[in-house]
């Protein structure tokens, strides 16, 4: 916890910061705001140092140069390590080590050195555009196809939004830039509706409830697989979903919106097996046809129907997502209340989807009189 506040009467503004002892601390900042929040965000980053077991920096330089990137790179695979996979958790900081620790030896002697790290840097704060741009074109010099760069791309802005929300560093240096730039037409093909009945009437009740309810609100897989009972908002004028930051890929919180076909595919999952309601911290999805790790049984179900039913596209769980999104612009719902719903910090995501049917058009422009 650290923020900034003022008392009554007063022009000065005061910290409020959590010390690595875990007690709170107050202390008078400046009446400047600005260097009120520079001292606060040194404090707080002079807190976590000490937790590592470092010593405290006394600097002039911004808040970027606080933690060295190797050390905010191991508190992230610690930070992941409770929500994602174990095997997503390996491949992430594998990725995250090459780049800014040292490169695998597998390939290497025994004789040899160490390869230096792909991304020189020190520091997050020192990520540039022109060293993205060198380490794709070295990548790619390797072998390393475009899908691949884009996901270890994607990895390391997950580290950067996790130093950002940490305060580790001030801002995203590289928060706008994308290296691997999509052609919109480079659309991955959905199932249709006639493959999408035939996988579904192929799974278990309870797994078909759950992929009929992912459909019907956009959410994220594990977004679902952490969320409790309490925040399942039901009895509210306009029901919804709570996700918070800490549980959202973006760490920003928003509201699901449930319409009635998804609150009664969800209100089977907040009971028990003997009928009575589940406490407030229980998952809502905490067990699927009788497995303890749903997001692995969900998985599989998926994949073994969509191997039985010999689907010529690409159907896991996550394309529930993509027809969501189709299934909201055919509606004719704006692009911006589709964003909020799905989680989308970016309206160019939206518009990976939206195809121009020449029928679609047609129908949309007679409206215009």
């Amino acid at each position: 916890m650290a923020r900034l506040f003022k008392r009554d009467n007063s022009s000065k503004w005061y910290l409020c910061f959590t010390d690595e002892n875990g007690r709170l601390q107050r202390k008078a900042g400046s009446i400047d705001k600005k260097k009120s929040q520079a001292l606060l965000d040194e404090i707080v980053g002079n807190v976590q140092r000490k937790k590592l077991g470092l010593e405290p920096i006394k600097t002039d330089k911004p808040q970027k140069y606080i933690l060295t990137a190797d050390l905010i790179v191991a508190e992230y695979c610690d930070y992941i390590k409770p929500v994602v996979r174990k095997s997503t958790h390996k491949g992430q900081c594998s990725i995250l080590v090459n780049m800014f620790i040292q490169q695998s030896m597998r390939t290497q002697k025994h004789d040899e050195q160490p390869l230096p790290p792909q991304l020189k840097v020190k520091y997050l704060g020192d990520l540039s555009e022109p060293i993205i741009n060198k380490w794709r074109e070295a990548q790619t010099k390797l072998g390393y196809t475009i899908s691949t760069l884009r996901l270890r791309y994607r990895i390391l802005q997950s580290l950067l939004k996790f130093a950002v929300k940490k305060h580790y560093i001030a801002s995203n240096p590289i928060d706008k830039y994308n290296p691997f730039p999509k052609e919109h037409n480079q659309v991955e093909e959905l199932p249709t509706q006639e493959q999408w009945d035939t996988v579904i009437n192929t799974l278990s009740p309870q797994t078909r409830a759950f992929m009929q309810f992912m459909r019907l609100t956009g959410m994220r897989l594990m977004e679902a697989f952490s969320t409790q009972v309490k925040d399942c908002r039901l009895n509210e004028k306009s029901p919804f979903l709570i996700i918070s930051s800490e549980r959202s890929k973006t760490y920003s919180a928003r509201n699901v919106s449930l319409i009635p076909r998804a609150i009664a595919l969800l209100k089977p999952f907040l009971l028990k097996h003997d009928g009575t309601p589940k406490a407030d911290s229980s998952l809502v999805f905490d067990k699927l046809d009788g497995s303890t790790r749903p997001e692995y049984a969900v998985t599989r179900n998926v994949r073994n129907a969509v191997k039985k039913c010999k689907i010529p596209v690409r159907f896991v769980v996550h394309t529930t997502r993509a027809l969501f999104i189709v299934d909201c612009l055919k509606a004719g719902i704006s692009n911006v209340l589709i964003a909020k719903q799905v989680g989308h910090n970016s309206l160019d995501m939206i518009m990976t989807y939206a195809n121009a049917n020449p029928d679609d058009m047609a129908e949309h422009f007679k409206k215009l009189g």
